[in-house]
């Protein structure tokens, strides 16, 4: 497992917090928990040390997230957001006193979420002590192509605190190559592999310390999003320069994430929909209608249907009748076609 980092989320929206869960986690965060109440957030971020806690102002119990925010400060150092719908004078004045790392007003935009994320991890990343500050040197190891290989050395040539440890150009070599070298920070070339996934699963059953960073040629959102969910902690290619070759190092080894702000956006936007869309079935349709929805989406004939819920075939058929009217389709074939990738709890 790569290291990622960690979020801890305090809301007592149901529907909100499974949204932002989902989308931390498919842009590469892990979220250690949600709590609904400020005693629960007081207790667990003291155990789980998040690297940064979502806060909302309003929660169930007797103390409000301001309260709880004000005891977690006092336990640990941890960046905290607030997102709230509140923006009244008074409690702008009390999120005011606890410090926080930033505040967002419901309902905001995925991009003023995901920009004051990764602003305030910056933050607190400048303000802890670097591993770099002691002289130890960046290990790197890279499959790539030797004429990319080149371009690394020439953007790392001046630095000390980086070093080149290996090239290798044969996919078959690297897992001998992570045992051998140890590297921090393993670079693979897009163009060096066939399938990513299945590369990226092989090195994190070799590693669980190496974080792994792609060099990208031409690569779809949707797989740069897959490559995300196997643990890969950043995205660099040609039109990076020197500066932001090494920036994106130093980040990645300090426990940091290097992706394009637009592509985290996407992802979380994609979710979140996704999300809607489910919740939005959820409302339409009854208790034995999802039951129906779910077999339905298996592919299962009205026989089986009838067989596995206990009802009748004539039942089967008057509740697909009433959910084709209610999600908009005319056929077991157009309700997979609109809502293949969901499934109802």
């Amino acid at each position: 497992m790569f290291t990622k980092e960690k979020v801890m989320i305090v809301d007592d929206d149901e529907f909100i917090t499974n949204s932002l869960k989902t989308g931390l986690l498919e842009v590469g965060y892990q979220v250690t928990s949600i709590r609904k109440t400020g005693k629960d957030a007081i207790s667990f971020a003291s155990i789980e040390k998040p690297h940064l806690i979502l806060m909302d102002v309003l929660l169930e119990g007797k103390m409000n997230g301001i309260e709880a925010t004000t005891q977690i400060k006092k336990n640990i150092n941890v960046p905290i957001i607030y997102i709230s719908s509140s923006s009244d004078e008074h409690t702008l004045r009390e999120i005011i006193k606890t410090n926080p790392s930033g505040y967002l007003i419901k309902p905001f935009r995925f991009e003023e979420l995901l920009t004051a994320i990764l602003v305030a991890l910056k933050d607190s990343n400048i303000n802890k002590p670097s591993k770099n500050s002691n002289l130890t040197k960046i290990k790197l190891l890279v499959l790539a192509k030797e004429i990319t290989y080149k371009g690394m050395e020439l953007a790392i040539k001046k630095n000390d605190k980086i070093e080149l440890l290996h090239l290798i150009n044969d996919c078959s070599q690297l897992l001998e190559g992570i045992e051998i070298y140890s590297p921090d920070i393993l670079i693979i070339e897009q163009s060096m592999f066939k399938s990513v996934v299945d590369l990226l699963k092989m090195i994190k059953e070799a590693s669980e310390d190496t974080k792994v960073v792609l060099f990208l040629d031409d690569c779809s959102t949707d797989l740069q999003l897959k490559c995300i969910s196997q643990g890969v902690t950043g995205f660099l290619d040609k039109k990076n320069s020197r500066t932001e070759f090494t920036k994106a190092l130093y980040v990645i080894y300090n426990n940091g994430t290097w992706f394009d702000k637009e592509l985290l956006c996407s992802a979380f936007k994609k979710t979140l929909d996704s999300e809607k869309q489910i919740f939005s079935l959820k409302i339409n349709l009854t208790k034995k209608e999802n039951e129906v929805f779910n077999l339905a989406m298996k592919g299962l004939s009205n026989k089986h249907m009838s067989n596995d819920l206990f009802i009748s075939e004539n039942t089967v058929k008057t509740h697909l009748t009433n959910i084709y009217k209610k999600l908009d389709v005319n056929s077991k074939k157009g309700l997979i076609l609109k809502y293949g990738n969901n499934k109802l709890n």
